[in-house]
């Protein structure tokens, strides 16, 4: 059996996630890393926001090379949408997504961390 990006569902030939999951893991990233914006801009302290970056690569790291579904947002995502029945969509765009994100944290972390341009 070759790899398969995606969660493997009776009935569809193609790797897919649930949307509704994917759409909350996004939804806890954005509310973490918009409170660590914050923090930022009105202390001037960036401690959270580096933090905030390195969970970002990591979260991302392991969707694209582990199993999305161990990642700590999805893990969460999957939580809150439980009781709600899946809404199964292709993951071939998700991947690109999630490697658009997983570039620009990587630039972002290694410009306020390594470089410290903060």
């Amino acid at each position: 059996m070759k790899y398969q990006f995606g969660e493997s569902v009776p009935g569809i030939e193609f790797g897919v996630f649930n949307e509704r999951a994917v759409r909350a893991a996004a939804g806890i990233l954005f509310l973490v890393g918009f409170s660590s914006w914050w923090v930022a801009a009105l202390t001037g302290n960036y401690v959270p926001l580096r933090a905030f970056g390195a969970f970002f690569m990591l979260d991302m790291f392991i969707r694209l090379f582990g199993n999305a579904k161990y990642s700590p947002s999805m893990f969460l995502g999957a939580l809150v949408v439980r009781p709600q029945r899946p809404e199964w969509v292709d993951a071939e765009p998700k991947k690109i997504a999630w490697y658009l994100g997983f570039g620009m944290v990587s630039v972002s972390c290694l410009t306020m961390g390594w470089f410290a341009l903060t």
